[in-house]
Formats: C-alpha cells, sequence, structure tokens
C-alpha cells in the first residue's frame, strides 16, 4: 500500500511527520505495522507499507489504516482485503 502526501509552508525548514499504520479486523485494531517519525521538508512524500498475511490469519475482512500526522493535523485512509 502507498500513501501520497505533499508537505507545503515549511518555509525553508523541515517538519516532524509521523507515519503509522495499523491493521485491524471486526472494529478492533490488531496490531501496529508501523510508526515512525522523520523530519519532511516541502515537496511529494509517500508511506510505502508492505506485509504478507500469514496462513493462519482467521476468514474474514480486514482493514489497514494509513495515517499521517504533523503540526496538529491528521490525515487518514482505509483499506480493505478479505480472508478467505
Amino acid at each position: 500500500l502507498t500513501l501520497q502526501y505533499l508537505v507545503t509552508g515549511a518555509s525553508g525548514k523541515k517538519v516532524t511527520i509521523r507515519e503509522k499504520s495499523s491493521l485491524g479486523k471486526d472494529g478492533k485494531e490488531l496490531t501496529v505495522l508501523k510508526d515512525e517519525s522523520s523530519a519532511k521538508e516541502n515537496g511529494k512524500w509517500e508511506n510505502t507499507l508492505s506485509f504478507a498475511v500469514p496462513e493462519s490469519a482467521q476468514p474474514g475482512k480486514y482493514t489497514v489504516t494509513m495515517q499521517i500526522s504533523a503540526q496538529g493535523q491528521t490525515r487518514s485512509i482505509r483499506r480493505s482485503f478479505t480472508v478467505r
């Protein structure tokens, strides 16, 4: 999964960006897949996430939520997949 985002208004300095991704099922968070912070300057950036679904995963609908946070604001995207 890839989430693209823009950093604007950094005025020649870097801004701390937190990238958090989690896996959920039935409305509950199962695990945090990624939780990292880094300094970014103005520009186009990507939060990329790869993970393998274990063969032991229970059947059902799972969700992956990717969040980008900076300066008190958070944006997120949620995608789902089904294990049969």
